[in-house]
């Protein structure tokens, strides 16, 4: 599995106080989709190297 980046939100004609909220917003949902698609990353390719590993067959007499 492979992460890809992904524009979010394009923030246009936001004013001042508006544009820090948006900004907020946005660096906190990209962090906990990068922190939960990471995490799925990873495991998935946890789960795969088992399965590769369970498949192979130790030297049999």
């Amino acid at each position: 599995m492979n992460l890809e980046p992904l524009q979010l939100a394009s923030i246009q004609q936001c004013g001042n106080e508006g544009c820090v909220v948006l900004l907020v917003a946005a660096g906190a949902t990209a962090a906990a989709s990068a922190i939960v698609s990471g995490s799925v990353v990873i495991v998935g390719n946890i789960a795969y190297w088992f399965e590769k590993q369970g498949r192979c067959q130790r030297g049999t007499r």
